[in-house]
Formats: C-alpha cells, sequence, structure tokens
C-alpha cells in the first residue's frame, strides 16, 4: 500500500505532503515496468480473505484528504496506465479547502467536489472516508468520534453514489475505542 496525499503539477506549493506530477508519474512507471497491478483495499481484503484471487503483485495507491489536483494530475495519468486508486475524502469539505492544515503553517489546497468524486468512483476508484472534518478521532469525544465515522461514511456514500467501507484515519492515530467504532 502507498500513500500519497497532493499530486502537484508545476512549481511546488511548499506542501510537505506532495508529490510531483513528475516524481508521481516515475514513480507509477516503476511500478508498472516491474509488473505491479493497482487493485482496491476491498479486492485486497477480499483476497486476503481467500474471497478474491490476488495479482502476482498488487499495490494499492490511496490518496488522503481528496485533494483536486490528484484528480486533475494524478487520475489521468493512471488511467493511461490502466491503474486506479482509492482517494480518502474528508465529507464536510467536499469542494473546499484543507482548512485543518492551515493552523499548521501549510498551504491551502483545493479539495475534489461530490462530482468528481462520483466521476472517479465510476471510472473505477474506491472512495473512502478520512472523516467529517479531518478529526483526530484519538483526541474527540465518543460522540464526535462516532459522528466523524457514521455521519462521513452516510454522506461520502450519497456524494460518490457508491458503498464506503474503508476509513483512513485522520492523522493516522487510532485507539482500541476508535478501531471498535470503525469496525
Amino acid at each position: 500500500i502507498l500513500m500519497y496525499h497532493a499530486v502537484e503539477r508545476g512549481a511546488p506549493t511548499g506542501y510537505a505532503f506532495a508529490v510531483s506530477e513528475k516524481q508521481f508519474l516515475s514513480q507509477a512507471d516503476i511500478l508498472r515496468r516491474f509488473g505491479f497491478q493497482t487493485i482496491s483495499l476491498g479486492r485486497l481484503f477480499d483476497g486476503l480473505a481467500g474471497r478474491a484471487v490476488l495479482p502476482r503483485k498488487p499495490v494499492v495507491l490511496t490518496f488522503d484528504d481528496g485533494y483536486r489536483n490528484v484528480a486533475e494530475v494524478a487520475w489521468p495519468l493512471m488511467r493511461e496506465r490502466g491503474m486506479t486508486g482509492t482517494v480518502f475524502a474528508v465529507a464536510d469539505h467536499l469542494g473546499g479547502t484543507n482548512v485543518w492544515d492551515e493552523s499548521a503553517g501549510h498551504p491551502r489546497l483545493e479539495l475534489m467536489s461530490a462530482g468528481v468524486l462520483r466521476e472517479l468512483a465510476g471510472d473505477g476508484w474506491e472512495i473512502g472516508s478520512h472523516g467529517c472534518r479531518h478529526r483526530d478521532l484519538v483526541r474527540v469525544g465518543a460522540a464526535e468520534a462516532r459522528e466523524e465515522v457514521v455521519r462521513s461514511k452516510a454522506l461520502l456514500e450519497e456524494a460518490a453514489g457508491t458503498a464506503v467501507d474503508f476509513l483512513a484515519y485522520p492523522y493516522g492515530r487510532h485507539a482500541e475505542h476508535t478501531g471498535e467504532l470503525v469496525r
């Protein structure tokens, strides 16, 4: 599983979690050259559970936060190469910006709209949740954590027109109680 955030065209914005279009293209081509085949997390889990056959060299490409530049830059490059991905979107900020990063001094980046998520899903991409407001589920109360998980799933399923079966923990942080909630 390879995790990305933003994929930038042109001059870098200074966002620490971004790769350039050139870097991404090089990485995608290396994966193809060495025989890797992109699959969804759902297919990976089905394969690991013995419910599906996995390719000889499976790889899952994930994109946290749902940045618009992923749809504008990475998606066309991946489509040309027969690749797919999984995007983890922040439900309350579809079509907005990464406001959760501003206090850390990161540049403001635009996020995908609901329509773009629906287009990605229609092209075989998997849509996952990254919460409603990108809250750290370990640092919020039980009621807010539940809302982040449950409401984000419902909103994203409506927006994308597809099932949302996976959640990427905002900030990568989780605890036993958050794992139980997500299950």
